[in-house]
């Protein structure tokens, strides 16, 4: 298990230390390349990946410094290994979107589940009148919504349909899915707001 420990309040220059603790041994280890001084900025979190390693945000800067072979006896570090081209982190770096997974699927329009940029109050009320019924592979778009663009996606980002609005006809017809969860996007030159609905009711 790999600890990072932020203590730049109380500690000059910001040192931060990387602690990797031994589970079966109950050991904790400071390892010493690990005790590094950033200025004016710190270590956020980790994110592990499908290689055994550890990719470690550095706020506020263009890098990422990472562990390699994290579950390794020869685990090593390396300081601002990779570079994001110009690019700054502020944060961290996401596993995966966690509210693709907690929602209710019965339910739809509800202001946790919406995903917006522009007025948050149009897209949650834009879902909330809109209807998917996957028995009949229909989106029902709300009444004030005639003019735009609707695209459905997977949780994989591929596009299912891609479709203006008939401002006569409301209603938008999409192929069979095989997909269990999709996202529903509405744009127009003001809003993009993308809902999320499964076919388990």
């Amino acid at each position: 298990l790999y600890v990072n420990v932020n203590n730049y309040l109380y500690v000059p220059s910001g040192k931060n230390w990387t602690l990797k603790i031994d589970i079966a041994n109950n050991s904790i280890t400071v390892f010493d390349s690990f005790l590094v001084t950033y200025h004016n900025s710190y270590i956020q979190d980790f994110c592990l990946d499908a290689n055994d390693n550890i990719y470690m945000p550095l706020c506020n800067t263009d890098t990422l410094s990472a562990i390699y072979n994290a579950s390794s006896q020869n685990a090593q570090f390396m300081q601002n290994c990779l570079t994001l081209s110009g690019r700054k982190n502020y944060w961290c770096m996401p596993n995966f979107i966690s509210s693709y997974f907690g929602f209710d699927p019965a339910t739809s329009g509800k202001p946790e589940d919406v995903f917006y940029h522009g007025d948050e109050s149009f897209c949650v009320k834009a879902f909330q009148l809109m209807k998917v019924d996957f028995l009949q592979s229909t989106i029902t778009l709300p009444y004030f919504f005639r003019e735009g663009q609707i695209q459905l996606s997977n949780l994989k980002g591929e596009i299912l349909l891609n479709q203006k609005a008939n401002p006569k006809d409301p209603v938008i017809f999409f192929p069979t899915l095989e997909e269990n969860i999709v996202l529903v996007t509405l744009i127009d030159e003001n809003h993009t707001c993308t809902q999320k609905y499964s076919q388990n009711k």
